[in-house]
């Protein structure tokens, strides 16, 4: 649950300082998120005829009490060591990104004091969340206890 607020003065609040009026932050409800989540890593091979193979996966599940709702992110990888001084890595996955309070419930603040009355947004804007989908790759190679990792 996520609760925020922001209070000013009567001095900011009526513009007397650097000429901007700042309302106080006050957003009509409050963000409430539920998640549950796994992680699980499958060593396949180690020590053998190759030092490792190894898969990994995850995912969560995030119900948000606003337009975000629910939202599914994850992320799957593997593990290749053919010997003990070389790695590759490769790994998949999509991130959400959902908005905050201060991006769901703005407040409007006129540029002056001596304008328009200040206004204060009541119902959400169409603010919606941001997904990502991630492809890596990278390769590890050490020698004499020194580590490089190429980019």
């Amino acid at each position: 649950e996520e609760d925020a607020f922001q209070t000013f003065g009567d001095v900011v609040s009526s513009g007397q300082t650097f000429l901007n009026a700042i309302p106080n932050f006050e957003p009509p409800q409050k963000l409430k998120v539920m998640e549950a989540f796994a992680e699980i890593n499958i060593p396949l091979i180690r020590d053998s005829f190759i030092e490792e193979l190894s898969l990994q996966a995850a995912g969560r599940v995030s119900d948000y009490n606003n337009a975000t709702g629910t939202v599914y992110t994850y992320n799957v990888g593997g593990t290749l060591a053919p010997v003990r001084d070389v790695r590759f890595r490769a790994q998949l996955s999509r991130a959400i990104r959902a908005p905050s309070l201060s991006e769901l419930f703005p407040a409007t603040s006129p540029t002056s004091a001596r304008a328009a009355p200040i206004a204060r947004r009541t119902a959400p804007p169409r603010v919606s969340r941001q997904t990502s989908r991630t492809w890596k790759r990278a390769q590890r190679r050490s020698r004499s206890g020194r580590a490089a990792t190429p980019t």
